[in-house]
């Protein structure tokens, strides 16, 4: 399980993923990741990875990265031209990429980037 997401605008985000491997599944896996962006200093994200294991012999795991986009990356970009802005939202379009690349249907790909670009020009 791999949960993207960008909190902005004073929003306020949990993500809760629950993983339950029963009894009978020996030799199963269970990874959960999240990798969460807050644009601004008033929206929030909370993650609640759950892990539910009623066997042995598995392998689970959850790992969870939060936090805002490096100054770093911002200076690098805005030394090349690019304004603070568009450097944010480019950071965040390129965040998604990753995701959006591993939809394997065309046309569900098309809609998803479609809507992640109309909801960075709002960032």
């Amino acid at each position: 399980m791999d949960n993207y997401a960008v909190s902005f605008d004073n929003a306020k985000l949990t993500i809760e993923g629950v993983g339950h491997i029963k009894k009978s599944a020996n030799k199963s896996s269970n990874i959960q990741k999240a990798t969460l962006f807050v644009m601004d200093k008033t929206s929030k994200v909370e993650c609640k990875p759950i892990l539910l294991i009623d066997t042995d012999d598995v392998k689970a795991s959850h790992a969870n990265a939060l936090g805002e986009i490096s100054e770093e990356s911002l200076f690098y970009l805005q030394s090349r031209g690019i304004e603070l802005d568009r450097a944010r939202k480019m950071i965040v379009l390129g965040y998604f990429k990753k995701f959006s690349n591993d939809i394997c249907y065309k046309e569900v790909k098309e809609e998803v980037e479609s809507y992640i670009e109309e909801v960075i020009k709002s960032v």
